[in-house]
């Protein structure tokens, strides 16, 4: 689930989606079958928008698909360069990005995806770079990742040998290490 829309893989391996689609964030072209209050488009039930879906991840207002064949797919907000496609244009449609993917994660305004030999990468904003800016193309953040997963402005991974690895915003303490600022 996202912000506003949400995501379901059917047993067949079809993603089917629906909720807020302002940002294209349902990957259908930015249609639906409503809108809500405010005029923005929303799809009120479920439509189909791919086949061969291994593993979906919503965030804030952008989405992320794995493929049986370990393509990653992304589409949706992209004001910080979370698609990873080289460029900050929203997209409603889904767009390739990488490929031999294991495990993806979407955040509010980021991203961090695992590739098949281990390797963490990373786009959008707090990224773990240690530099802070915005990135639009994903850029390798660390080797021997079992599992990542983001939250709102904060990214953590777990690294084959156990540590455990966190970057991001920090203004609650999200970060564990006993500091809680940014």
């Amino acid at each position: 689930c996202g912000t506003g829309h949400t995501a379901a893989i059917k047993n067949d391996g079809s993603l089917w989606m629906w909720g807020d689609n302002q940002f294209g964030q349902l990957g259908n072209g930015g249609t639906g079958n409503a809108e809500d209050k405010d005029g923005h488009t929303i799809q009120t039930v479920p439509v189909k928008v791919m086949d061969s879906v291994a593993a979906v991840s919503c965030g804030y207002n952008h989405t992320a698909v794995v493929k049986s064949d370990g393509s990653l797919w992304m589409w949706g907000d992209n004001h910080y360069g979370q698609l990873g496609n080289g460029s900050t244009e929203r997209s409603n449609i889904p767009v390739k990005v990488m490929d031999n993917i294991a495990a993806v994660s979407c955040g509010n305004d980021h991203t961090v995806a695992i590739k098949t030999d281990g390797s963490l990468w990373a786009w959008g904003k707090y990224i773990g770079d240690k530099t802070n800016k915005q990135v639009s193309t994903p850029k390798k953040i660390m080797d021997n990742v079992a599992d990542a997963c983001t939250g709102f402005g904060h990214s953590l991974a777990l690294k084959q040998d156990g540590s455990l690895w966190a970057w991001g915003q920090n203004n609650d303490g999200e970060i564990g290490d006993g500091s809680g600022r940014e």
